[in-house]
């Protein structure tokens, strides 16, 4: 800027300040020039542009304002090419400085709020959004935040973090790989499995599948499997295939009114024994065999241990009871005697006769099995008629060997006058009585057997001498042989 001042002589004059100030001497007057103001000198104003809208800024230009704000009071301004502009559906509360944005009804992909960001610094813990509320005072409703459709709550936080979701709410993990879906009190989890550490289910609440099993807490650290009537089964699988079509398992349930503890298998499963132990003793069944050990304790296998009275039968009415120190009897359940019927026991059940012929043959039904290396009693009791000039002869055999055998044998005849028959034998297969003179013997066998190979042991029966009248051995007739060492 130029100014043309005439000086008098007789007028002196002065300029102070800083700005770079010319004087020129034009003609009979100086010119002086003064530069616009900056941000570091001063100066004199730019010439304005004129208009209302404009304003002088501090580094010494003017700039149009952009006009008066856009839009109803309130409105958040944007630039609207190069003027204000007022932001629809938008209302800054200034005296509780909160914002309100009420978004378009859109027909297309337009997010509300969009926001991006890019974090390259790996020392820093960045946060993304970040909402720091000071809870002095709040209602039991109060939000961090709640995410609502048609004015419905779908997805809230209370100020405690505790997150709510909107019933039939559905959690979908990679894609619907695995998803947790909530409806009617409960949540499914389709597509994976739920794992959880340190779960805990309230005292009174139930886990189930289905509607059919039901894990139940009955009182302090006891769990049940219950459904009413209905029985349930717990099965603890050894290997099993994902079809089941193979496995070895455990088995412990009611059928009928009737607990079972068992072992099962299917197609390549093999059943298993069941062990039921202590530290120092078992008790195994094994299915395989249908066989019971018991081990340990100080005592050897098969040492079994029951209470005074042990009974047998639906109704228990047979049993063994302990009536004193190494004394059992065997009882009908209710305190009254019962009978014991032994492997060594044998009868005959139909007349077995000889007619004509003085060859031994084993008498059909009086045949026991003995094994080897065991030590028997034996007494065979037999009722016999015979003509008195057939007579008959008796004797102990059968396919096992005897290591040592003594028999003695005795025959009375209240039709003979004669004394009593009595003939002692020390190997299997010799005759005994071999008596002609007797037509109602009565005949008793005793003896005591050491097996040396295992097989049978049998009484034998013939005529003494061979007559038509049939010597016979009747219906009745015992064998009995008892197991001693």
């Amino acid at each position: 800027m130029t100014i043309k001042v005439r000086f008098l002589p007789r007028y002196p004059f002065s300029i102070v300040g800083t700005a770079p100030v010319t004087v020129t001497k034009v003609g009979n007057a100086s010119q002086i020039s003064v530069p616009v103001f900056s941000t570091s000198e001063p100066g004199l104003a730019p010439t304005s542009p004129g208009g209302s809208s404009a304003f002088l800024r501090a580094d010494g230009t003017w700039v149009n304002s952009g006009g008066v704000p856009g839009g109803a009071s309130l409105t958040v301004q944007y630039n609207s090419a190069g003027a204000f502009g007022g932001m629809s559906g938008t209302s800054w509360d200034d005296t509780n400085r909160a914002l309100t944005i009420t978004g378009a009804t859109v027909t297309t992909n337009k997010p509300i709020l969009g926001l991006s960001q890019t974090w390259n610094a790996g020392g820093v813990a960045f946060q993304g959004i970040k909402l720091d509320v000071t809870n002095t005072a709040s209602a039991a409703g109060a939000r961090l935040l709640d995410v609502q459709v048609a004015t419905s709550s779908k997805f809230s936080v209370d100020v405690s973090g505790s997150a709510f979701f909107a019933s039939g709410a559905k959690l979908d993990f990679n894609a619907g790989d695995v998803t947790v879906t909530h409806a009617a009190n409960n949540l499914t989890v389709a597509g994976g499995s739920l794992t959880t550490e340190n779960h805990v289910i309230g005292s009174t609440n139930t886990l189930s599948w289905s509607t059919d099993v039901f894990l139940f807490r009955d009182g302090a650290a006891a769990l049940s499997l219950r459904d009413g009537t209905n029985a349930q089964t717990y099965r603890v699988y050894n290997t099993e295939s994902s079809s089941l079509t193979n496995y070895e398992r455990l088995n412990i349930g009611w059928a009928s009114n009737i607990c079972t503890i068992e072992t099962a298998n299917a197609g390549t499963g093999t059943l298993r024994e069941l062990n039921f132990q202590s530290s120092t003793f078992r008790w195994k069944i094994s299915g395989a065999n249908e066989t019971l050990a018991l081990t340990g304790g100080g005592y050897a296998a098969g040492t079994l241990f029951i209470p005074d009275v042990l009974n047998f039968g639906s109704n228990g009415d047979a049993g063994f009871s302990r009536i004193a120190n190494s004394t059992v009897s065997i009882t009908n359940g209710s305190g009254g005697k019962g009978y014991l019927q032994q492997g060594g026991d044998s009868r005959v059940a139909a007349d077995f006769s000889k007619t004509s012929d003085t060859t031994l043959a084993n008498v059909t039904g009086l045949s026991v099995t003995v094994g080897a290396g065991r030590t028997y009693t034996f007494e065979a009791i037999l009722y016999t008629t015979s003509n008195v000039a057939g007579g008959v002869k008796f004797a102990i055999g059968g396919t096992a060997t005897a290591t040592s055998i003594v028999t003695e044998a005795i025959a009375f005849d209240a039709a003979n006058t004669t004394e009593p028959v009595q003939t002692r034998a020390a190997a299997l297969g010799t005759a005994l009585i071999s008596t002609t003179a007797l037509t109602v013997a009565y005949v008793r066998i005793t003896g005591t057997i050491t097996v040396s190979a295992g097989g049978t042991l049998t009484v034998q029966f013939a005529q003494n001498a061979s007559n038509g009248t049939a010597s016979t051995v009747l219906r009745g007739s015992t064998f009995m042989v008892r197991d001693i060492a």
